[in-house]
């Protein structure tokens, strides 16, 4: 597996510049390539919790024969999770940078705008209580963690870890339909 990590500088509409953090993974045997981008502040703030460079906080890729599936809390932890597929294939990594650059520069509108720049599917848990939800006591919203995604024949099993204790296997199709949610109680 290639990996590349490098900042871009981008000039907006308003002439001002912004410099974007670029992570790329490349799997030669597939020619997947999944990429993010973020800003430089949030790269940093990731280094500085020790947190991995190359992913959203609260989040986890997965490499299938066929796609590249990140499964992400998003910037705020609720009862949902974003999921987003990349299955884009390309000869080379570095013909999978080049083909990025295009990307970064077609969508100048979004990064300016502050949007996602991949379309992300949310999955609602409509089985997860708010006491397992969200932290007791505290005035901001803290919600579950993202402990492990595993692929279990066409099973997606995700693991959160609720904020007062315990964990919920939240457990998917390949259409990331909810099949079940089962919550263990803080021991």
């Amino acid at each position: 597996m290639g990996s590349r990590e490098l900042e871009v500088q981008i000039e907006l509409s308003n002439q001002q510049t912004v410099t974007r953090y670029v992570s790329v993974l490349y799997y030669p045997a597939t020619r997947l390539l999944w990429w993010n981008t973020d800003s430089t502040d949030a790269t940093a703030a990731r280094r500085k919790l020790g947190a991995p460079v190359l992913l959203p906080h609260d989040s986890a890729l997965s490499l299938t024969d066929s796609k590249f599936v990140l499964f992400w809390n998003g910037w705020t932890s609720g009862g949902r999770i974003l999921i987003c597929e990349s299955a884009e294939r390309y000869a080379s990594l570095d013909k999978g940078l080049a083909h990025l650059l295009l990307v970064l520069e077609a969508k100048r509108g979004d990064i300016e705008a502050g949007k996602l720049l991949h379309e992300y599917k949310e999955v609602q848990f409509p089985d997860l209580d708010r006491d397992f939800l969200f932290a007791r006591n505290v005035a901001n919203r803290v919600g579950p963690t993202l402990r492990d995604v595993n692929r279990v024949g066409n099973e997606w099993h995700i693991v959160e870890d609720g904020p007062n204790g315990g964990s919920a296997v939240i457990v998917l199709n390949d259409k990331y339909e909810v099949l079940s949610v089962k919550v263990e109680p803080a021991k």
